[in-house]
């Protein structure tokens, strides 16, 4: 773009992008010796394929009816594209949980962990069937049975449900 304003040594400007372009290097240049030095690029942004797939989760669905309309056809994802994962139950994201289009290629994807429950609570006189373990899966259910002479209150099936116990048996004298 020519400009017929005259800059002195030392003084600053900035590069801006058409639309469809992204700066490379420095986004300022400065005029030395009467000559502007660094002089950035802008190069084209390129769109990214089909986000990468991960074990046991999948792209978080858009609200757009638009693009729910495209799930069927192969599609380009914009420069600048954030997308983000869920994971299938029993099973969480192993950190950030979103991917980026950047220059034609993606981030790299998070991860889909098992998750896991730790030792069984104690249920006071509350027997566990069967053997103890380290951990259990998630979904996975123990069973519990009273001493003689003791009555069950509640239910006598325990549960690890997202890492965490649900149900409690009481035996009563």
């Amino acid at each position: 773009m020519t400009t017929t304003v005259n800059y002195r040594e030392g003084e600053e400007i900035s590069v801006l992008c058409q639309e469809d372009y992204v700066i490379q290097d420095a986004e300022e240049i400065v005029c030395q010796d009467g000559r502007w030095q660094s002089i950035p690029c802008c190069v084209e942004k390129f769109p990214c394929s089909q986000p990468p797939r991960i074990e046991h989760g999948i792209v978080k669905a858009s609200s757009s009816s638009e693009e729910r309309k495209e799930t069927f056809k192969p599609r380009l994802y914009a420069h600048g594209t954030k997308l983000s994962y869920i994971c299938e139950d029993g099973f969480r994201i192993s950190e950030e949980d979103g991917i980026m289009c950047y220059m034609g290629k993606w981030s790299s994807p998070p991860q889909c962990v098992e998750m896991y429950c730790s030792s069984l609570p104690d249920f006071g006189d509350a027997m566990l069937i069967g053997p103890k373990k380290e951990s259990y899966r998630s979904e996975e259910k123990v069973t519990y049975t009273c001493p003689e002479y003791y009555q069950l209150d509640g239910s006598n099936i325990v549960q690890c449900i997202k890492s965490q116990w649900m149900g409690r048996p009481i035996c009563r004298l």
